[in-house]
This record gives structure tokens, C-alpha cells and sequence, in this order.
């Protein structure tokens, strides 16, 4: 009975739990998205934090990379000390943005690009690279999500997250363009609401493609 419950609780947080659900939400969110438009959203993200600590870093992030010092594992578990840094959660925050860059550019390379404006295409044949079964070992997917919430939460504000909450309740029933419009324009929720759409596309595709990565056999067409 508890092992039953803690699978139950388990699956609560998961929106993608069988392989065409994975596909379908890879084909849609590379339908309209590039790799170029959704690495920008990182970026976004760390510029929207209160200082510009972790978005100074992660911009020289190819220059740390190249000489060969430090790894993603490395920022993830916060192991050295940066001049200037003064937190080891920026440490953090950073391998959570080199990871998710990763990821989102190797799905690009993979399939994204078949995808873009052609959803409806056939899935291709390829077999997952060893260094995506590698980075999704990282960090857990449950944790990932998590700290990508908190984070978001942190810069937005709960007051701001709850009128967001409460605006949405429109697209719970058909929505009219008159209600989109109005929600769109909302003079408070504008200010983030770029920002809460990116993290809303990361939850999702962080569920896909850490399921496709870990179900997937090879033979999957």
C-alpha cells in the first residue's frame, strides 16, 4: 500500500507518461520554437533575476567550458568558487541553464529543426546520443522542475503568481478572442508573462524529453 501510494504521488507532477504524449508535445513545442528562440528564454530568465550574478556567468560560460576546468556537474553540485559570486545556488542556477541549453540544442539538432513549422512529419529514425542519457542523469527530473518553479516564483512575486492563477481560469472554458486579448494585455500579468510562458513550455518539454530519452529502445519510428 505505500509503495502504491509513492508511485501514485510520484506521477502527480508528471504531465507526459507514455511515449506518443512525448512525442506529440516534441513535435508541437518545435512547431513555432527554434533552437535560437528557446535558448533566449534562458537568457530572459537570467536577466529577470533581482541581481545579474548567474547572467554574467553563464555568458561566459564557453570561454569556462573551453579551458577545461570545470564541467556542467561541477555547477550543478556548486564544487568551486567563482570571484565575485556569492551564493553557491547561482553556482546552481547556472549548471540548471547549461544543462537545459543542452538539452534544448540537442533536440534541435535531433528532430527540432525536421519539426519547425512541420509537426506533422514523420518522426525520424536516430538513436539517442549517449551524452543525452548522460545529462539527464544529472539531475532528476523532479528536482530539475522544481528548482525551475522556485526560481520563477522567486522573480515574479506570489502575488503576481496569483493573479496569474486567477486570470487563467478563462482558458479552462472556450475562450474568446475579446478574453484573450484582455488576458494577454493585462497590464500587470505583461510584465512577466513572457517569462512564465517559457518556464510553462521548459516544464513540459523537460517531462518529454526525459521520458523519450529513458523509454526510448532504438526502435522507435
Amino acid at each position: 500500500m505505500r509503495a502504491g501510494k509513492e508511485n501514485k504521488k510520484k506521477q502527480e507532477y508528471l504531465y507526459v507518461t507514455n511515449m506518443q504524449q512525448a512525442k506529440l508535445v516534441l513535435r508541437e513545442l518545435f512547431d513555432d520554437q527554434t533552437e535560437e528562440t528557446l535558448n533566449e528564454g534562458i537568457l530572459l530568465w537570467l536577466k529577470s533575476m533581482e541581481d545579474s550574478e548567474a547572467y554574467k556567468l553563464y555568458l561566459n560560460i564557453p570561454e569556462i567550458l573551453e579551458e577545461g576546468n570545470y564541467s556542467i556537474t561541477d555547477f550543478l553540485e556548486a564544487k568551486m568558487d567563482f570571484p565575485g559570486i556569492s551564493s553557491k545556488q547561482i553556482l546552481k542556477t547556472v549548471g540548471l541553464a547549461m544543462l537545459l541549453m543542452f538539452l534544448l540544442s540537442e533536440c534541435w539538432r535531433l528532430f527540432g529543426k525536421r519539426f519547425y513549422g512541420n509537426p506533422e512529419g514523420d518522426w525520424p529514425n536516430f538513436e539517442i546520443p549517449m551524452t543525452m542519457k548522460v545529462a539527464i542523469t544529472l539531475m532528476p527530473l523532479e528536482e530539475f522542475q522544481v528548482e525551475l518553479a522556485a526560481s520563477m516564483l522567486n522573480i515574479v512575486g506570489k502575488p503576481y503568481y496569483d493573479r496569474l492563477l486567477e486570470q487563467i481560469t478563462i482558458f479552462d472554458k472556450p475562450v474568446t478572442p475579446k478574453q484573450r486579448w484582455a488576458f494577454e494585455n493585462d497590464p500587470i500579468l505583461k510584465k512577466h508573462l513572457q517569462l512564465v510562458m517559457w518556464f510553462t513550455l521548459m516544464r513540459i518539454f523537460l517531462d518529454a524529453i526525459y521520458f523519450y530519452t529513458e523509454k526510448d529502445n532504438g526502435v522507435n519510428p
